[in-house]
């Protein structure tokens, strides 16, 4: 009966450690199964860390070259400023540059009208002194006389 016992008892036990290995069993394949999945999202998740951070160095490559675009505004901004007073200044020294012009033929016109104004004194005065002269030779032949 002893022998019954401890053939019972190792039947339990045996029962109780085949229970044990078919729950272990089914945790490790539980395990396996999580550890499979995890490691696809981990698989997955890296490859979504390679994609962000080439989107960030192309990203980067836009801020710089924007930034490299913003600096050639502002050159050319500057430069636009600088032609645009410097074209104001031409303006205004050819104003002043035909006034001078408008001037000047002023000048010659008057100068033309005084020149004309002499010479017809000159002329009327050369009359006069020819006249003068006739006077006094008409004169001095009637003194002669």
């Amino acid at each position: 009966e002893k022998l019954r016992e401890t053939l019972v008892s190792m039947r339990d036990l045996s029962a109780h450690e085949k229970h044990e290995i078919q729950k272990l069993t089914k945790d490790l394949e539980e395990k396996v199964t999580e550890l499979g999945r995890r490691t696809k999202d981990n698989e997955k998740l890296a490859s979504q860390v390679d994609e962000m951070e080439q989107t960030i160095s192309d990203l980067q490559e836009q801020v710089d070259a924007a930034l490299g675009a913003e600096e050639m505004v502002e050159n050319l901004t500057t430069k636009c400023l600088d032609l645009e007073d410097r074209v104001a200044a031409l303006i205004e020294e050819k104003m002043d540059l035909e006034a001078l012009h408008d001037i000047n033929e002023e000048m010659q016109e008057n100068a033309r009208e005084i020149e004309l104004e002499l010479r017809e004194e000159l002329d009327m005065s050369a009359a006069r002194v020819r006249e003068l002269q006739r006077d006094k030779e008409t004169m001095q032949e009637l003194v002669a006389d």
